[in-house]
């Protein structure tokens, strides 16, 4: 194994120690009833119109020099206001009882289509596969957690309270994979896997279903999860299959950020929900959370996708997929 590789390595199973080290200016937004981190939470720096918005892992970073207070807020939760300088390093936001529509105002349809239509026309430029050539390092995070019926949740067996303490308070599986990516026209790909943590089923197993099946990308017409397609929300005809929100809109530096949800048409209830973040460096796709619920195998399916802009040559700079999480919620049922 060479030095680099032992480099990668090594900062691959330290970075949950790293990342807790490294904790001078970086605050965790989190949801106030289950600790999760909430994923692409925005933050508002005032009334500047100025803000962000935080990693996959719900970590964000403040410019020096941030004064006054500043708004956070994620769809489905409580917009919360925390004044500067802010204590402790989590920022914890309440899940809202609110239904979207009780409290959508009306959206601006002109502006989200235009968005949308500069974003599609945008999706070759900023298609990794459209690409002639690249390499790229990435991190996957596959998740499957069991969520119990109530009846063998309040079990107070031995046996049962040993299940429900178990999925309280750990994954039934999951695997982390850091990897490098390199792709050639036409069709020319290389996934040359680093670094990878398993729990739950055998490394030869998961692998394969890490690099070969997961969504790398949020640019093709369709979205595939758990072997189905669905329609991606940034494609030709979304207002036949979606509804949109503009539900946040940040400036950051010369760049504005859209924040739009989606959610299906009534008639096609089978399709995704979810959030999509476009930047208007390019109109491409920066973060995008999409969840089904499969009414067969009784499974919540959801991707989580964070894109940043790296430099190719002294020139010229294109977007990438960065961080890639693939989440799968089994509901049992008893008879």
């Amino acid at each position: 194994m060479t030095p680099r590789y032992l480099y990668f390595l090594l900062c691959f199973f330290m970075l949950p120690m790293l990342l807790q080290a490294q904790q001078s200016g970086v605050w965790l937004v989190t949801d106030a009833r289950t600790k999760e981190p909430i994923p692409f939470a925005t933050i508002r720096f005032g009334d500047s119109g100025q803000g962000t918005v935080a990693g996959l892992d719900g970590h964000f970073q403040l410019p020096e020099g941030t004064l006054g207070y500043i708004e956070i807020s994620s769809l489905g939760y409580v917009t919360q206001h925390a004044g500067l300088p802010i204590p402790g390093r989590h920022i914890y936001l309440q899940p809202s009882d609110k239904s979207l529509d009780e409290v959508a105002i009306k959206p601006p349809y002109e502006k989200m289509r235009r968005i949308l239509n500069a974003a599609i026309a945008h999706k070759n430029q900023n298609n990794p596969d459209k690409y002639d050539w690249y390499r790229c390092h990435q991190y996957y995070k596959m998740i499957v957690d069991c969520t119990l019926p109530d009846s063998l949740m309040n079990d107070t067996s031995k046996d049962g309270r040993e299940t429900a303490n178990f999925l309280n308070t750990q994954y039934l599986l999951m695997s982390e994979t850091y990897s490098i990516r390199t792709w050639q026209k036409p069709q020319k790909l290389q996934e040359q896997v680093v670094a990878s943590r398993f729990s739950g089923l055998k490394k030869s197993v998961f692998t394969s279903m890490i690099t070969d099946v997961l969504p790398f990308h949020a640019y093709n017409d369709y979205i595939t999860m758990n072997g189905k397609d669905y329609h991606n929300p940034v494609s030709s005809g979304f207002d036949r299959f979606y509804k949109f929100n503009l539900v946040d809109e940040l400036v950051q530096g010369q760049d504005t950020v859209w924040a739009l949800s989606f959610r299906p048409n009534g008639h096609n209830a089978n399709d995704l929900k979810g959030t999509v973040y476009i930047n208007s460096d390019g109109y491409a796709i920066s973060h995008i959370i999409a969840k089904a619920y499969d009414t067969v195998l009784k499974l919540d399916v959801r991707i989580e996708q964070q894109y940043d802009k790296q430099a190719v040559n002294d020139s010229e700079s294109r977007w990438f997929p960065r961080r890639l999480n693939y989440v799968i919620d089994w509901s049992l049922e008893t008879e």
